[in-house]
């Protein structure tokens, strides 16, 4: 651990004298001055002087034990973290209470930051380190953090994996925000920041080629999770349980109230982000026109997609049909008052039930198929059916560049059609979900008006 830094005083350097003292004003900043400039030109000049700022600073820190406050760089480093996990709450109330003003932090994100930050602290205490002050903190503390969390396992869902490069980069963002945000106090509370600024640098990792998936592969995983659903799957979208099999038998089924074909076939067929799709009210569908508004989770403004009539020419007519039967169940389920797309149950929002994914991808056998992996395949198919990479950039809500990449990805087996799910293979699984789910409920066909 460094020792505290000296006071003000003399030093013979590169061929002359200077002083190095504190500058009070500056938070604390150890600096240097040549002796010459400051008047002091002899020997006996230079220890007046010397003595001088000595007295300055005892005078100095005499004036803030009297008013009972503390030298910045003193500041319990431990502290400075709870006060800035206050702060995350707090900015986490006010994107809850104001979504739209843009102000504050996300759910999602202020998690991320106290996670990350409750670990770190956890560090210290562990390490022998909670007594360390900000003044102390150096670059080489951080650096073992990162190495900590790189050399040991951690878990997703129930399987113990290793921390990749971008799982690392998240950590070291997070750890930046919370410095930054308490140096950014004044007095600044650390003596030189940009150290630590260069210890949480991110550092470019593989990452995994951009990927699509065949036609098969993308309908045996929707089956997968209507069979593991159970034989009650359109109950699902009213917000009951589901997984019902017959008395007597026993079947491994998932049973989330978000149900995974659901939050699949609006991932697949409309390129979003996963918190975009968790996130789309019926206030922002427009389900006679087959319009979308998605609100960038991002960029902040809203974005909309078309399900037909798109002047490109490729259409999703199957998708808008279930989507306005599950309008018309939606009208006459409980948890209307919420407002939501996808159901929830008894859950406050829809959500992604990782466990539940993982075991769909288990049962379907096909290559890994995630959210993210789902929003890349969307952007391939589109080049596949003709559509400029310019356009599915701003279908997607991606840069130009992120879009030509993935525009580039080919797609196996590729299926010449004209829409979306035909060149998937889900036009003939939807209509069955539609006719199935619209006898049992009565909501389809439509009545005529």
């Amino acid at each position: 651990m460094p020792k505290p830094r000296a006071g003000a005083r003399l030093k013979f350097w590169r061929g002359d004298w200077y002083l190095f003292y504190r500058d009070d004003a500056a938070g604390g900043i150890e600096r240097r001055r040549l002796c010459s400039e400051l008047g002091a030109t002899n020997a006996a000049a230079r220890r007046k002087l010397v003595k001088e700022y000595q007295l300055k600073e005892q005078v100095l820190l005499a004036e803030r034990t009297r008013r009972g406050g503390v030298l910045a760089f003193d500041t319990p480093l431990l502290s400075a973290l709870e006060a800035y996990l206050a702060d995350v709450d707090e900015r986490e109330k006010v994107r809850r209470f104001n979504p739209d003003s843009r102000e504050g932090l996300t759910r999602e994100s202020a998690k991320q930051m106290r996670f990350t930050v409750k670990t770190f602290v956890e560090w210290l205490r562990n390490t022998g380190r909670a007594n360390l002050t900000t003044g102390e903190l150096e670059a080489t503390v951080l650096r073992r953090f990162f190495d900590h969390l790189a050399s040991t396992e951690t878990k997703r869902g129930n399987r113990p994996t290793k921390r990749r490069p971008a799982t690392l980069n998240k950590h070291k963002r997070h750890v930046r925000a919370a410095l930054s945000h308490i140096d950014q106090q004044r007095p600044p509370r650390f003596p030189d920041f940009q150290p630590l600024v260069l210890a949480t640098k991110q550092k470019a990792g593989d990452t995994y080629p951009p990927r699509s998936f065949s036609s098969r592969e993308i309908a045996s995983f929707l089956k997968a999770a209507i069979d593991l659903e159970g034989e009650n799957h359109p109950a699902a979208f009213l917000g009951r349980r589901v997984g019902a099999v017959a008395s007597g038998e026993t079947k491994r089924v998932a049973k989330p109230q978000t149900p995974v074909s659901a939050l699949f076939l609006l991932l697949a067929l409309t390129g979003c982000r996963l918190d975009e799709a968790l996130n789309l009210r019926w206030d922002q569908v427009d389900v006679e026109e087959g319009v979308l508004r998605f609100r960038r989770t991002k960029t902040g403004p809203y974005r909309f997609f078309r399900l037909l009539d798109a002047p490109e020419r490729v259409v999703i007519k199957e998708f808008k049909r279930l989507l306005f039967v599950w309008w018309e169940m939606a009208k006459r389920s409980p948890t209307k008052a919420q407002g939501y797309v996808l159901p929830h149950g008894t859950r406050p929002a829809p959500y992604l039930s990782r466990p539940d994914w993982a075991m769909v991808d288990d049962h379907a056998g096909r290559p890994k198929i995630g959210p993210q992996a789902l929003r890349q395949n969307f952007v391939s198919y589109g080049a596949s059916l003709g559509v400029p990479a310019s356009v599915m950039a701003m279908w997607v809500g991606h840069g130009a560049q992120v879009a030509e990449k993935h525009y580039r990805t080919t797609v196996r087996n590729r299926v010449i059609a004209d829409s979306f799910e035909d060149a998937m293979g889900l036009t003939p699984i939807i209509r069955d979900m539609v006719e199935l789910i619209g006898k049992l409920t009565h909501v389809w066909p439509p009545k005529p008006r």
